[in-house]
């Protein structure tokens, strides 16, 4: 049976203000002290900031202010003001792997964008809408999403980074569906206007999401040259979140050159950060590929305590993909421990949830979004 690789790639967020990343500690520090001097809209926008701020460290927090900048928004009848609060609600809750809590909280954003016909931020909404039911396995209404915020930045934005921010999106999205030529395309695009646009951030990352399709292409050794030159870049810049990703991706190729202790040490970083980060979604996946690994090093035990551990996270919060993963790898583990009758009914669950996910009708609807994106570009 062919090995499932698992790969990571970074999905792009347009919060209430500006695409941004983990930054050092004193940019809290910042804020907190100019909030002190601000009032109105500003005030609203400086605890915008500071709840996106504190979304992967202290969600406490996080939830905190950005109901501060509600309620100052509902206070001063600020209408753009209610809604970027509502989407930063959305993204802690997002962050916390909370799907269902963070499309009420869009779509009560996009109402709000709807009848201030806002289309640049009816496009953010469509985006962040777009992450969510990708994290839910449902990649149809994902596409859908993210092709109409591709639209509106076309035909409505200067702004180059949105553009290309939705359309590295897309590429996620098909590389899941194993669509490699669409994903290529798609990263390539964006890539270019990050390039043109000298966007070094853009630049860092959409490298590091065409390099995880090298996994496929079983380039290992190309995997492990670019994931530790990417893991030095993001450091450098200060996007030390985006770190794990790459560690992940190379600890995935170490296993497949079968140097299992290395990536023994890599596997378990990457845990530890998404762990710190409360980054929820990426968490699940990382325990998969750290039960491979156990069970390359014939920790079998091990390996479907750690399974099952994703598939809590899986399943507690809504993550389908990893969910059907996990009931493939249990279902394996469990054969390899010779419990015959427990692998044969996590084998069971595997194919039921996998053809549900993957329903030949379903895939069909998802590459017809795309001919109807492009039929609209050329009519238009």
């Amino acid at each position: 049976m062919r090995r499932f690789t698992i790969s990571f790639s970074v999905l792009l967020v347009f919060l209430c203000c500006s695409l941004q990343a983990q930054k050092a500690p004193s940019i809290i520090d910042s804020l907190l002290q100019v909030a002190t001097l601000q009032q109105g809209d500003s005030l609203v926008s400086t605890f915008n900031e500071l709840s996106w701020e504190y979304r992967n460290s202290n969600q406490d927090s996080a939830v905190f202010y950005a109901k501060n900048a509600l309620n100052l928004s509902l206070k001063e009848s600020y209408t753009k003001g209610i809604s970027s609060s509502l989407n930063s609600i959305a993204s802690v809750f997002q962050a916390n792997g909370q799907l269902d809590s963070a499309l009420v909280y869009h779509n009560h954003s996009l109402e709000i964008k709807v009848q201030e016909k806002d289309s640049i931020g009816i496009a953010d909404t469509f985006n962040n809408l777009g992450i969510v039911y990708d994290e839910q396995g449902g990649y149809a209404r994902s596409l859908d999403y993210y092709f109409n915020a591709l639209r509106i930045y076309e035909n409505n934005s200067g702004d180059f980074s949105k553009i290309a921010m939705v359309l590295g999106n897309i590429g996620i999205v098909y590389k899941k569906l194993n669509e490699f030529q669409k994903t290529v395309s798609y990263y390539q695009r964006a890539l270019k206007i990050y390039e043109d646009n000298k966007h070094e951030v853009g630049i860092v990352i959409t490298k590091g999401n065409l390099s995880s399709l090298q996994l496929q292409l079983k380039d290992f050794e190309s995997v492990i040259a670019y994931a530790s030159e990417a893991k030095e870049d993001y450091e450098r810049l200060g996007y030390t979140r985006y770190v794990p990703y790459v560690i992940f991706n190379r600890a995935i190729a170490l296993d497949s050159l079968r140097r299992h202790v290395e990536a023994q040490t890599d596997y378990q970083n990457a845990i530890i950060q998404f762990t710190r980060d409360q980054n929820l979604y990426e968490l699940s996946s990382a325990k998969i590929g750290y039960g491979q690994n156990q069970l390359y090093r014939n920790k079998k035990n091990e390996a479907v305590q750690t399974f099952t551990e994703a598939l809590d996270i899986a399943k507690a919060n809504g993550f389908k993909e990893f969910e059907v993963k996990a009931y493939r790898y249990i279902a394996k583990a469990y054969a390899q421990l010779n419990r015959h009758v427990s692998a044969y009914d996590y084998q069971e669950r595997f194919q039921k949830e996998n053809d549900s996910l993957f329903e030949a009708k379903k895939v069909e609807r998802i590459l017809e979004l795309e001919t109807k994106y492009q039929t609209a570009k050329k009519e238009k």
